[in-house]
């Protein structure tokens, strides 16, 4: 089947004897027709090569407030990560808890310890170093880097998106100044100096979006197969592997099941399982060492159902003939990708317990009954998820299902949990409540040895219960 292009070409109009150039040098005596790409902002957009990627950054470019958002958030990320590394770092080595907890004796010519004093000067600090945490150490540096050459990628990915909103769809990211009296729907509006400044990319609904990439494949022709994109093509194109994890999901031909002593059948589906299944499966979001372990096994590019470049199913996975064989190439696929996570998991788990630390502590303090809400499981996501259903709109639909699906779950509340937790707060709340009266009467409480420690536990037992 053929498809019927319609490329905007101009044809170039032949000199006249008015521009000093005879007749017979025209193109058209030699019956040679020459056209050019007219000069036009739009014009790099024809014919997109990778038309997945494309989509999907496009949508991701909308969905977090444009370029300089995306980029902030990431840069963040990577000074983020240098804060943990180093903050952790400095606490395990760089802290003489014996004195910060008045274990040994400093000579002070007051009876106060300030930080300093429990601070271990730098070369002291160093010295204390050993392998494993030089190891660490390494590793880290190593991820960071990696992580920054991603993110310069992105860099170039989505600014050339951010060109492609600007130009193309006539959509600027930049916020702008909207008066007072202006009429304005967008939740996160930015106050400053009394006005708001908003941007269109803001104000626009991915169904708007689509409705201008739509005219622009019109125009440009993105997609050469086809001469008009439905909406239907472009979620298709976006959500092209999430739509293959949901069917695998809802068909259960993933192993997410495992049935335990004394506990039965139980579902386990946590992240780490699913960036490896799509990993293999997709190669989406892959480490850089994969590319090591393509080598020593010797692959040919990998052995992922679908190519990221291709988009297409392999031909070899085609052929029944090669079944066997494909079956222990994607074995030994398997039993590497299972040897680099048993080797990581030590540096993963502590990077994991520190992340979830630094970022919960805050959440914990101020909000302690954060501890006790339910939320919707990864495995849950993926089961009601529909085909074709973008993120946001998952979301959504979850969000508005919460109450009704809490109010489901507190049918099955044991009595018995109900009223031990009942008799725990009500004992915890009395021993608490006479902490804190006391405190508020001589504020010299708070320095006996671990009564903040019983405060916190306490109250973080009362919100729990």
């Amino acid at each position: 089947m053929t498809a019927t292009l319609e490329p905007s070409y101009q044809p170039l109009q032949p000199f006249g004897p008015e521009n000093g150039e005879g007749e017979e040098e025209t193109p058209h005596e030699g019956g040679v027709m020459i056209h050019v790409v007219p000069e036009s902002g739009r014009a790099r957009w024809n014919h997109v090569e990778d038309l997945d990627s494309f989509f999907v950054r496009m949508y991701h470019y909308h969905q977090k407030h444009g370029f300089t958002c995306m980029m902030l958030q990431e840069a963040l990320e990577l000074l983020q990560f240098i804060f943990v590394v180093v903050f952790s770092t400095f606490l395990l080595h760089c802290v003489d808890y014996s004195i910060l907890f008045r274990n040994s004796p400093i000579n002070t010519s007051n009876n106060k310890i300030s930080l300093s004093d429990a601070v271990l000067p730098p070369h002291e600090c160093v010295a204390s170093l050993g392998t494993v945490t030089w190891l660490c150490i390494l590793v880290a540096v190593i991820f960071w880097f990696l992580r920054a050459i991603k993110v310069m990628y992105h860099l170039f990915q989505f600014w050339d998106i951010k060109i492609f909103f600007n130009t193309a769809l006539k959509i600027n990211d930049q916020a702008k100044d909207v008066g007072s009296g202006g009429q304005c729907t967008l939740k996160d509006t930015v106050f400053w100096g009394g006005a708001r400044r908003v941007s269109d990319l803001d104000n626009l609904t991915w169904h708007e979006v689509q409705h201008r990439v739509r005219e622009v494949q019109l125009e440009q022709q993105m997609c050469i197969h086809k001469r008009d994109l439905s909406e239907l093509d472009i979620y298709h194109r976006i959500l092209r592997f999430k739509n293959y994890m949901v069917a695998m999901v809802n068909k259960s031909l993933l192993p997410i099941r495992l049935r335990l002593p004394f506990l039965g059948e139980v579902v386990f589906l946590t992240r780490g399982l699913k960036y490896n299944i799509e990993l293999l499966l997709f190669c989406e979001y892959t480490f850089y060492f994969l590319a090591l372990i393509k080598m020593i096994i010797s692959l040919n590019g990998g052995l992922g159902l679908h190519s990221r470049t291709t988009r297409h199913l392999k031909e070899d996975y085609k052929k029944v003939g090669k079944r066997k064989e494909l079956a222990q190439y994607l074995s030994k696929y398997i039993l590497w990708v299972g040897i680099a996570n048993f080797l990581l998991c030590p540096l993963i788990l502590i990077w994991q317990i520190l992340y979830s630390f630094f970022n919960y502590a805050e959440v914990i303090k101020r909000e302690p009954g954060s501890l006790g809400s339910r939320r919707w499981s990864l495995y849950g996501r993926m089961y009601l998820r529909h085909f074709n259903e973008l993120d946001h709109e998952l979301h959504a639909r979850l969000n508005r299902a919460y109450k009704p699906a809490s109010q489901y779950m507190n049918i099955f509340t044991s009595p018995i949990m109900t009223v031990l937790a009942k008799n725990i707060a009500f004992v915890a709340g009395a021993c608490l409540a006479v902490l804190l009266i006391l405190t508020v009467y001589d504020e010299d409480v708070l320095t006996v040895e671990h009564v903040l420690t019983a405060i916190t536990v306490l109250g973080g037992v009362v919100a729990a219960s």
